[in-house]
């Protein structure tokens, strides 16, 4: 693929003018990114499974057309995403993280009075789609997020983990969002009418609220650039999902 999307972009984009050889790459590398579409939602029968690690086997992830995820920002799926390397357990979730796990609990589980802080073991980082994410202020730590709301689709947000912890055999992550744009900033936002991979903005700064989001929910890195609206007096960041 590294050759074929090259040689697309200098190129007048229709069957006419590619060979056999580019239209096979590029219809099975379309058919891949489908499959890893349909495969990533992670709401799939368990006999599935075999067949998601056949084709992990087969195709590997790497294919892929530029440094960006065009096929919904998701890549390869880890089945059980279940880190190895604890930090000291000296270490707990603090009374704000435990409030916030509390509640995603009250929404997905019917066991959420059982948690306990204690439980809980804190992570210094851990990885998925053989990459790093880890906790703090690094750039490891920015991420773009899946967020399911109470009444409403899942929605794409952008935040910074400030915690990763395991508990019940499943990871989970405590996420710090930026502040979205309100309506009147979104009007003015051109990245809106633009495909995914291209971007999109938010406000420079983190909201106080807190999320608590399972570890599968969290998509990919992120790049960011500072930029101004005009007529607006705050700062806003272009964001870019990284593959």
């Amino acid at each position: 693929m590294s050759t074929l999307i090259p040689a697309l972009h200098s190129r007048n984009l229709n069957w006419r003018n590619l060979g056999e050889l580019e239209k096979t790459k590029f219809l099975r590398f379309c058919r891949g990114q489908n499959l890893r579409h349909l495969f990533s939602e992670l709401l799939l029968p368990n006999e599935v499974h075999p067949v998601i690690k056949f084709f992990e086997k087969r195709f590997h992830t790497n294919i892929r057309g530029t440094i960006f995820d065009t096929s919904g920002l998701t890549d390869k799926v880890k089945l059980l995403p279940f880190p190895q390397k604890p930090l000291r357990k000296s270490l707990l979730l603090e009374a704000c993280d435990a409030d916030a796990f509390r509640k995603w609990l009250s929404l997905h589980r019917t066991d959420a009075a059982r948690f306990k802080p204690l439980d809980a073991i804190v992570l210094r980082h851990t990885s998925r789609f053989n990459r790093r994410f880890e906790a703090g202020a690094t750039p490891n730590s920015r991420v773009l997020f899946r967020f399911n709301l109470t009444n409403g689709p899942p929605t794409h947000m952008a935040g910074q983990i400030g915690k990763l912890f395991a508990y019940d055999n499943s990871v989970f992550a405590i996420v710090q969002p930026f502040k979205t744009l309100s309506q009147t900033e979104q009007e003015y936002d051109y990245l809106r009418h633009l495909p995914p991979a291209a971007g999109f903005l938010i406000r420079a700064e983190l909201d106080q609220n807190i999320l608590a989001v399972p570890f599968t929910s969290i998509l990919s890195h992120i790049a960011t650039n500072l930029v101004f609206l005009p007529g607006f007096p705050s700062q806003y960041l272009h964001v870019i999902p990284l593959n």
